[in-house]
């Protein structure tokens, strides 16, 4: 479809058709747009022949009328009928026997009142009645035309006065205006003519039409809400377009006729049309014909492109001996001239390209490429029984030798390793991976042969290697893995070749196999570390909340917050699995952070619910040496206007055991700024008295591996009841966690310990859950004002 000669059919085609179509639909808008003005001007012509035929009888009529009523005998006749009405018949037949030589439809007389007296067809104007008013305001008028309707019947009608010598009565003579007048018309016009009458314009039945009886009908619905004044209208009879045009003529007394003139569009259009098919059957074979010449000329430029597209497939496919045969001596001829310089360039291009693929470009060995595509094969041959060990070997002092001879020379020492190392016996395959590393294949090999290959990659490093004419000991280390007892899939054991080495270097031996147990940092806990900065900013985070009992008072006045991660995918982690690893990657500062933030503004919503819960923070070894981290605290507490003594930092032994002097010294900072600080953990950790005694803190808080067992251990009873008397001889709050039975609860308020916190009190829950607890828990909570004020089961 997207082919040259296809594009060049196409373009002319389209340019063929677009001409021709612009072309057509121009002719045919401008013919039927002459066809319709033709119409209209016959429609029009139409009216006007009908009124000149109404108006050539009406002078007619008129003469005929003047000429009976001056009639001597005719006048006495109506003198006499006047006077006697047995003398009617006599009038009646002489009026009939006028009425035939004036030819026309109908006749009658009429009083000075307008009161018929007698008609030449009596049975049609027994009831026929002009008033006087008539007579002499209207017709007196002697207007061009006068049209009357009478038994739903149109009748052109002329009215002479009879004067003998004053007018004494008045003659009539009418023509019918019925389906013989408009077939008349129809016949001069070839126009379909509808006569309609009625009393107004959307009332109206049809007198006489041209049109057949199913067509008077449909008409007849379409025209009860259509005039048909002014210009000309479209309607549809019988699935037939007219175009109708409508003279009116009042009626003397009241109400119209109005006369239809319809042209059936179809049969104005018929020689239009046959133009329209004589053009379109021309525009057709000239598509026809430019198709064809298009496609011909298209065909002769585009056939040696062709062939030259699939030679081209070919030789990107890997055929590079093929013949190109074109002798066009145009620039076709030169094109494929190129392309033979192109083949035979393409064909040493790859097959260099295919070396440096599977070589390394500086010492020629085989490169990773080549030791991975070396596995492929090696397991496709017999995957079921197919068993290797996997061996990478590492030169020590690559650097050193770098630094001293030159690069050139490093280079020369690894290619002479690896030369060496391809001789090993029972090598398949040696690779070289980076700089200074190898990785080599012992197919069939299992690991009862691992001492045997040990010995001898232990042969060839004790052999020396001349570089720049100076002889240099290698040293190398090196460690195996096993296929497929310790993986099937080859990066993994490339990993574990790699972690064996590392072992080697730790333990400073020359040879190491992998195990398990040396793998300390899995891959999908280094994924978890990856992803754990991001779960901050995806909200995979939340805030656990423990409460804290002040065992005097039985109040809750402290949570401790816990952070908990729900991965999206791994579900619940274990803070455990994460917090340690995020201190060793620094994902702790971020972390710490966003726990501060998170339980300043739950204080600031338990504040306007009228609760002044102190929240506690664990602060990291790393944190505590972070000298930015009391600024933020601070600039988070202005901007919730938490107080200060709303914080609780906790902070373990270890934590400050670690750097001592920076610890204390970021203590004393979290002191003068008001800040409360807990030692987590006491009793886990390796603090002297004398540092407890010179940090500045206001709480211990005992590990719950000493308060678990209460009362039932009594070492751990001999512990927490010293150290609860060691804090407050110190002059410092003390809290155990841990609490899981009434019963410790009741020992540990017995011997004056503070605040207790454990399971027996409440597990850690999530905002929800913690304020539903809250609200409905057995203890009071400190508020605002005073505790008592307070009941948690009204809070």
């Amino acid at each position: 479809m997207h082919s040259l000669r296809n594009k060049i059919v196409i373009y002319f085609t389209t340019l063929v058709i677009s001409v021709i179509a612009i072309t057509l639909l121009s002719v045919f808008n401008k013919s039927k747009e002459l066809a319709y003005k033709n119409i209209q001007e016959e429609l029009q012509v139409g009216a006007r022949v009908l009124k000149e035929k109404l108006l050539s009888r009406q002078v007619l009529l008129q003469s005929a009328g003047n000429a009976i009523s001056k009639d001597f005998y005719f006048q006495q006749l109506l003198i006499s009928a006047l006077e006697e009405e047995e003398e009617n018949q006599s009038l009646a037949t002489a009026l009939l026997n006028q009425q035939k030589r004036a030819d026309a439809d109908i006749s009658m007389v009429f009083d000075e009142e307008g009161q018929l007296i007698v008609g030449g067809q009596t049975e049609l104007f027994e009831n026929w009645e002009l008033s006087k008013d008539v007579f002499v305001n209207q017709l007196s008028d002697k207007p061009d035309l006068v049209l009357v309707m009478y038994d739903n019947k149109a009748f052109q009608l002329v009215i002479s006065p009879i004067k003998a010598p004053l007018t004494i009565g008045w003659l009539g003579l009418g023509y019918a205006i019925d389906e013989t007048f408009v077939n008349y018309i129809k016949q001069i016009t070839n126009l379909e003519i509808s006569l309609l009458l009625g009393q107004s314009t959307t009332n109206k039945t049809i007198s006489a039409t041209t049109l057949t009886d199913n067509e008077a009908l449909a008409f007849l619905d379409e025209s009860s809400w259509k005039s048909y004044r002014g210009s000309p209208d479209i309607f549809v009879v019988s699935r037939k377009e007219y175009l109708s045009y409508s003279q009116v003529y009042e009626l003397v007394s009241s109400g119209s006729v109005q006369f239809v003139f319809q042209r059936d569009i179809q049969k104005a259009l018929v020689d239009f049309e046959t133009l329209t098919a004589l053009v379109t059957f021309i525009a057709v074979v000239s598509i026809f014909l430019a198709v064809a010449g298009a496609f011909s000329i298209s065909s002769s430029i585009t056939r040696p492109i062709t062939e030259l597209v699939q030679i081209a497939k070919r030789i990107g496919a890997g055929e590079y001996s093929l013949s190109i045969n074109i002798k066009d001596k145009g620039e076709t001829g030169e094109l494929a001239k190129e392309f033979r310089t192109m083949q035979s360039q393409v064909a040493e291009r790859e097959e260099k390209i295919n070396y440096l693929a599977f070589h390394d470009a500086f010492t020629g060995l085989p490169n990773r490429n080549h030791f991975e595509q070396y596995i492929i094969d090696l397991i496709a041959e017999d995957s079921k029984s197919t068993s290797f060990v996997l061996v990478a070997v590492c030169i020590d002092r690559l650097r050193e030798i770098n630094d001293t001879l030159g690069h050139d020379a490093g280079d020369e020492l690894v290619k002479q390793v690896g030369e060496k190392l391809q001789t090993l016996e029972g090598c398949g395959s040696c690779s070289i991976i980076g700089n200074d590393q190898f990785f080599i294949i012992f197919p069939d090999h299992t690991e009862s042969d691992i001492d045997l290959i040990s010995q001898r990659i232990l042969v060839l490093s004790n052999e020396s290697v001349k570089v720049k004419n100076v002889a240099l000991d290698v040293h190398i280390r090196a460690g195996a893995t096993i296929y497929p007892s310790h993986s099937e899939k080859t990066q993994t054991l490339m990993q574990y070749a790699d972690i064996a080495v590392g072992v080697s270097e730790i333990k400073n031996t020359f040879f190491s196999i992998y195990a398990p147990s040396s793998n300390q940092n899995s891959i999908e806990r280094l994924a978890l570390m990856s992803e754990l900065r991001s779960a901050i900013g995806r909200d995979e985070l939340t805030l656990y909340y423990q409460p804290k009992l002040d065992l005097k008072t039985s109040v809750v006045t402290h949570v401790e917050c816990l952070v908990r991660w729900i991965h999206p995918e791994q579900g619940f982690v274990n803070p455990d699995q994460f917090i340690p690893y995020a201190e060793q990657t620094g994902s702790i500062r971020a972390l710490t952070r966003w726990v501060v933030e998170t339980a300043i503004s739950q204080h600031a919503k338990w504040l306007k619910l009228g609760w002044d819960i102190k929240v506690a923070v664990n602060i990291s070894t790393v944190d505590l040496l972070d000298p930015k981290l009391p600024i933020f605290i601070t600039e988070t507490l202005e901007r919730y206007s938490v107080p200060a003594s709303a914080l609780v930092l906790e902070i373990t032994e270890s934590a400050v055991m670690s750097d001592p002097e920076k610890a204390m010294e970021t203590i004393d900072h979290f002191s003068c700024s008001g800040f409360k600080l807990s030692i987590d953990d006491y009793g886990t950790g390796y603090s002297s008295m004398t540092q407890l005694k010179r940090l500045n803190v206001d709480e211990l808080k005992i590990d719950r591996s000493f308060v678990m067992d209460l009362p039932n251990n009594k070492e751990d009873e001999i512990i927490v009841r010293s150290t609860i008397d060691l804090g407050h001889n110190m002059g410092l709050s003390v809290v155990a966690e841990g609490i899981e039975s009434q019963e410790a609860m009741d020992v540990l308020r017995e011997w004056g310990c503070d605040l207790a916190q454990g399971y027996h009190i409440s597990r850690p829950a999530p905002e929800e859950q913690i304020n539903e607890w809250l609200s409905n828990c057995p203890y009071e909570i400190v508020t605002t004002t005073k505790p008592s004020q307070n009941n948690a089961s009204s809070s």
